[in-house]
C-alpha cells in the first residue's frame, strides 16, 4: 500500500506538459510523463515535476514507455525486453543524464522567501544539498521547496552573474561575438529599422533588414554580414560590413569595420 501512495499522491500535481521523456501509464486511466531512473523486477523509480523522485511498483501500471525503447512494460505481457538489459540501459541513461547536469546553476525558493542560488552536490527523496554562491553548503527538505529552476550564468567571487542572452552585439553596434551556427535574433531601432540576424555558420553571421517609414514611396535596405575568423575563450576576433541601400538609386553606401 505504501509504494501505490508514493506512486500516486506526487501525480496530483503533475501537468501534462511536463518535458519529460518517459511515459507511464497507470491502470487508472492518467498518463505521466516522467524520467525513468531506476527499474528492478517489482519497481520503478522515476522524475517527474520539480525533479521529485517518486516510486511505483509496476502492478499498478498498464504501460510504460521509455525514450530509446519504445514500450518497455505491459501489464498483460509484461517486459518487452531482458530485465538485465534494461537494467543496465537505463543505468547508464540515468549516468549520462547526471553527467550532464553537474555543474548547472540552480534557484531554489523557500516557503519561508528565502532564495538560494547554487549548485548541487547530492539529493535524494526527501531532502537535497546545495553548495551556494557565497560557498555555504547546506541540506534543504524538498518539502520546504517551493520553485526550483536552472538557471544560465555563473559565479564570480560569490555574486551570481546572469548570462547575457545577446553577446553578440551592444546597443546598436555589433561586438566581436558571432552567433552559433542556427541562432537568430530579431531587434528594432527606433521602431523604424527592424533588423534580423542569423548563424549561417559558427563563423558567419547574416543580418539586415528594411525600414517601415509609414507613408514612404522607398525604403532604405541595409545588409551587414560578419565573419568571425578568430574564437578563443576571452576574446573573438570579427569583420563586417555594414551597407546601405535605396532600392530606386543606382548606388549605395557602406562601411567596414573590424572588433
Amino acid at each position: 500500500m505504501k509504494i501505490i501512495l508514493l506512486f500516486l499522491i506526487p501525480f496530483i500535481l503533475l501537468a501534462q506538459s511536463v518535458p519529460y521523456s518517459d511515459t507511464l501509464f497507470t491502470k487508472y486511466g492518467k498518463i505521466y510523463p516522467c524520467f525513468i531512473k531506476e527499474v528492478d523486477q517489482n519497481l520503478v523509480k522515476i522524475i517527474h515535476k520539480e525533479n521529485i523522485t517518486a516510486t511505483a511498483a509496476w502492478k499498478t501500471l498498464s504501460k510504460a514507455v521509455m525514450e530509446g525503447r519504445g514500450v518497455i512494460y505491459e501489464n498483460e505481457s509484461g517486459f518487452k525486453f531482458d530485465l538485465d538489459s534494461l537494467i543496465a540501459y537505463t543505468k547508464r541513461r540515468a549516468q549520462k543524464v547526471k553527467e550532464q547536469t553537474e555543474g548547472e546553476i540552480i534557484r531554489i525558493e523557500l516557503k519561508d522567501g528565502s532564495v538560494w542560488i547554487g549548485k548541487i552536490i547530492s539529493e535524494d527523496e526527501s531532502t537535497l544539498k546545495i553548495h551556494s554562491s557565497s560557498g555555504v553548503e547546506s541540506t534543504i527538505p524538498k518539502s520546504q521547496i517551493i520553485k526550483r529552476e536552472i538557471i544560465t550564468g555563473k559565479i564570480v567571487k560569490g555574486t551570481f552573474w546572469r548570462e547575457d542572452p545577446n553577446t553578440t552585439r551592444l546597443f546598436f553596434a555589433p561586438t566581436g561575438r558571432a552567433l552559433k551556427k542556427g541562432q537568430g535574433y530579431f531587434s528594432a531601432y527606433e521602431i523604424f529599422f527592424p533588423f534580423v540576424a542569423i548563424g549561417i555558420t559558427d563563423y558567419f553571421t547574416l543580418a539586415g533588414g528594411m525600414s517601415l517609414f509609414p507613408g514612404a514611396s522607398t525604403q532604405l535596405v541595409y545588409l551587414a554580414p560578419k565573419i568571425t575568423p578568430i574564437q578563443q575563450e576571452n576574446y573573438d576576433v570579427s569583420a563586417g560590413v555594414l551597407y546601405l541601400k535605396i532600392p530606386e538609386e543606382s548606388a549605395g553606401a557602406g562601411i567596414a569595420y573590424g572588433v
